[in-house]
């Protein structure tokens, strides 16, 4: 490792170990922490961007660190200087000096990237802070046991009927499009095994059951990890996937 990259992560772990002392695990941000300690950086990244993107300072410089040190992510100076400019403006007191340590390791075009993308994010509107878990639905969690059976024995129908008719569908496709390209790769696949661990729910705001999960996915063809989050919407007493985010484990 470069000295400059010994520097910044040295500089970044003393900062976040001394956070990490002063917990109390009661938010996104706190848990992003705790699942940092635990060595589960995906799941770390996920919780920290939820809190960075409600204006979260310690979690804006939090999320700097971890695009820094390539932790749970790729290693990105671009995005971990944008990050460190909204926790610098929203106040976090180590963030100037932090940012100042990763321009170094920036080209003059990245870092007018960086600026940008800076830019971009302090104008994204604010999502609502969702409000502490209540109870777990117990349909929302027979809904996420049935949407993995579904995927594990490769019935495509009762799969893609998991998901509800407003699906935030990825990667630019359309619906029909997507249901296709599940479809052709459940045909693929031989044998699939998904399994889930520690899962926690949140009823958010909206009434909507966010549920957060380490994913297990081993078929044929690929085995794979990921930090997942699925949302779940109740459809006419059916709670039915309105949102998924995964963030592989790197290997």
């Amino acid at each position: 490792m470069k000295p400059k990259r010994q520097l910044l992560a040295a500089y970044a772990t003393s900062l976040l170990l001394a956070a990490v002392a002063a917990a109390s695990f009661a938010n996104d941000y706190e848990q992003g922490l705790r699942s940092h300690q635990n060595g589960n950086y995906p799941q770390s990244l996920l919780l920290f961007r939820r809190a960075a993107e409600q204006g979260d300072a310690r979690a804006q410089f939090s999320l700097s660190y971890m695009y820094a040190t390539g932790q749970g992510t790729s290693l990105d100076y671009v995005e971990a200087h944008a990050w460190a400019v909204l926790a610098e403006a929203n106040g976090h007191i180590d963030a100037k000096n932090f940012r100042l340590l990763i321009e170094k390791n920036l080209t003059p075009e990245q870092l007018a990237r960086a600026q940008a993308r800076a830019r971009k994010l302090a104008d994204a509107p604010k999502p609502e802070p969702a409000p502490a878990a209540t109870a777990d639905p117990p349909s929302a969690s027979a809904s996420l046991e049935a949407w993995r059976a579904a995927w594990s024995r490769r019935d495509a129908t009762a799969y893609l009927a998991a998901y509800a008719p407003d699906f935030k569908v990825p990667d630019g496709l359309t619906r029909a499009q997507w249901e296709a390209q599940r479809r052709e790769r459940l045909a693929r696949s031989t044998r699939i095994e998904v399994r889930i661990a520690d899962t926690s729910v949140e009823i958010t705001a909206d009434g909507s059951a966010s549920v957060r999960f380490t994913q297990s996915y081993v078929s044929n063809l690929v085995s794979e990890s990921a930090a997942k989050t699925l949302v779940f919407g109740n459809y006419g007493g059916k709670w039915l996937i309105r949102e998924e985010t995964s963030i592989p484990f790197r290997k």
